[in-house]
């Protein structure tokens, strides 16, 4: 394979004058982006930091980000974004089980990050931007060093990050991923997604997700450039698009719902935009469709943080008859449907859990020998998630396994019901819990947020619903203000579950 360091030091060599990253009036070449990073590993050095040390950021999106992960990677030391969404206490967690030496962080999350003489592995609290204005304590302390290559042996193996999964439940698991989980998920997701030479790509997800860190390290092997927003505003977007002449954009499905009134009536130019890349769950069929119809195709993928982000994708090339489904796996990668219990290998067309094997796969989570072994299977990660393959390979992802209701000795996968709920014009999200039963085990219900001034009704939603799915599926519809969510933005299904059974359930 290689290692991430070096991809950027030949990216520099061979294209040291393409634009790699921009950011508002930031702009930086693919050569002062290396320096900059050789500047901030010599530093790290001259502080002692070591092969295996972690460095952690809690910084929203910006070069300085960029700058921050390479140069800690260059180093030999472990990258740990940690999400700036999550509050204090988690924080003081994550940061006392990965022990970082030195911790980077935005001006406005210093709140959150009151040391306690628990910290003692900490030497230094580095701050780094104020706004979108970077500081300069920040620079002030490592631009002296040298823009040489800091010389220090790294290897394929060697853990690059560690990235906390999105869990539904319980503390994150920390996802340790080596250079050579990194690259073949990056290479794999950039020759499906077809980038060109120079090509401009906008980022406005979160960089502490492992689909950021794809994105930061592809943009550099296939010479793109980044073109950088930390937030969601559809009218920022859609000026970035016109005046970057942007090429592909990263979003998710959120996103992509209220962008598209704009997309439809708008009259810039956005005749760059070739295609939309979309993660994080799943695609509604008719939202691909819409964009289709406006000339802007979408592509999806599946995946997780312990295969070091998406590795199967649809593309618009399959045929939008296979949008439902997640498409094909990229490469190097081998997907296949077990029996959940046996773990062998189910025929096609048959519901199974869905395993992983290939150069993607994590080593394990971090200190949690235990946790690694209920996943990990003779080089297969097993993933917790149904699914089934069909005659032509293509996977379709049904649902999680603990999400699955049983009614009356029924399987119900709520992904499916909440596909159908959610295409209903004045829906804005909604989730399926299974609600104890004394006689049916549990009856589904469908909790919905409704779109603001919205006159959908409970009957509304069943008529829907009976007209394309078993009756049994869905058996009541409740209304609530909110859904709970984790720092993630997923639904936490059983606490969902609880407030349920409390009736704390803001209607």
């Amino acid at each position: 394979m290689n290692v991430i360091g070096e991809i950027l030091r030949n990216r520099a060599s061979f294209s040291p004058d393409l634009e790699a990253l921009v950011f508002g009036d930031q702009r930086y070449t693919y050569q002062q982006y290396n320096e900059q990073v050789n500047q901030l590993a010599n530093y790290f050095i001259e502080l002692g930091i070591q092969k295996g040390d972690r460095i952690t950021t809690l910084c929203k999106n910006s070069p300085q980000f960029a700058f921050i992960m390479m140069a800690t990677i260059k180093v030999g030391a472990i990258f740990v974004p940690l999400n700036w969404r999550l509050k204090p206490q988690e924080l003081k967690g994550m940061i006392l089980d990965s022990k970082p030496k030195i911790l980077f962080y935005d001006e406005e999350f210093s709140a959150s990050l009151t040391q306690s003489n628990e910290w003692y592995f900490l030497s230094k609290k580095i701050a780094v931007c104020h706004g979108l204005k970077v500081l300069p304590s920040f620079q002030s302390q490592w631009m002296s060093y040298s823009t040489e290559e800091p010389h220090v042996q790294v290897y394929e193996d060697d853990p690059a990050i560690i990235i906390s999964t999105s869990g539904t439940t319980g503390t994150p698991k920390g996802v340790v991923l080596s250079h050579k989980n990194i690259i073949a998920t990056g290479i794999g997701c950039a020759l499906a997604s077809d980038p060109h030479y120079g090509d401009r790509f906008l980022i406005m997800t979160p960089f502490f997700h492992i689909s950021g860190v794809i994105i930061l390290i592809n943009s550099i092997y296939f010479a793109t450039t980044l073109v950088i927003l930390t937030s969601f505003d559809s009218s920022k977007i859609l000026d970035t698009i016109e005046a970057e002449r942007v090429a592909t954009m990263m979003t998710v499905p959120p996103i992509l719902i209220y962008l598209l009134p704009e997309l439809a009536k708008t009259e810039k130019d956005l005749s760059s935009l070739r295609q939309i890349a979309c993660g994080g769950t799943t695609v509604p069929e008719s939202l691909i469709r819409q964009y289709d119809l406006l000339g802007y195709p979408i592509l999806h993928g599946y995946g997780a943080t312990e295969v070091a982000g998406a590795i199967h994708f649809w593309v618009p090339s399959m045929g939008l008859d296979k949008s439902h489904s997640v498409g094909k796996p990229i490469m190097y990668v081998q997907t296949k449907i077990v029996h959940p219990k046996t773990r062998e290998e189910l025929p096609t067309g048959e519901v199974g859990e869905i395993a992983i094997t290939g150069p993607q796969v994590f080593a394990g989570y971090w200190k949690k020998p235990e946790e690694t072994q209920k996943v990990l299977k003779d080089g297969w990660f097993l993933t917790g998630d149904a699914g089934r393959k069909d005659e032509n390979g293509f996977l379709y992802v049904i649902d999680r396994y603990k999400d699955i209701i049983i009614c009356g000795g029924e399987n119900i996968y709520p992904a499916e019901v909440e596909s159908v709920v959610s295409q209903i014009d004045e829906v804005a999200e909604v989730a399926l819990v299974g609600i104890p039963d004394p006689i049916w085990g549990e009856m589904p219900c469908a909790c919905v947020v409704k779109k603001a001034e919205a006159h959908v009704t409970e009957e509304m939603i069943l008529d829907e619903c009976k007209e394309k799915l078993a009756n049994y599926k869905v058996t009541k519809v409740l209304f609530v203000n909110e859904l709970p969510k984790n720092a993630y933005g997923k639904v936490v299904k059983p606490l969902l579950r609880e407030q349920l059974a409390q009736g704390n359930v803001q209607q």
